[in-house]
């Protein structure tokens, strides 16, 4: 998602594309986890695993979606710094009233 993209979303749209965005990113990550969990000495996916189509299709899958997100990053935090701002800070004042 470019920039004139992001622009042309108010705040609530471009509020919920994010949460959609997050919640792929990390759907496609746990899918990775869970179907590949099988992990050498140091840490690293087994290259017979590596090298399989079908971790190339998923991994290729994560990746777009994680920078599909952070595109979209770029211009959502710039052009809603106000409003991400005041959010944090509303709830930090709720913290701080209930504790």
């Amino acid at each position: 998602m470019n920039l004139k993209e992001v622009r042309a979303l108010d705040y609530k749209k471009a509020q919920q594309k994010s949460k959609e965005l997050n919640k792929k990113v990390n759907d496609l990550s746990r899918l990775l986890n869970t179907k590949y969990p099988e992990k050498g000495e140091m840490g690293l996916t087994p290259d017979s695993i590596k090298f399989s189509s079908e971790f190339q299709e998923d991994k290729f899958n994560f990746r777009r979606a994680f920078e599909e997100l952070r595109t979209f990053n770029k211009s959502y935090i710039k052009l809603f710094k106000k409003e991400l701002k005041a959010e944090r800070r509303n709830k930090y004042n709720l913290m701080i009233q209930g504790a």
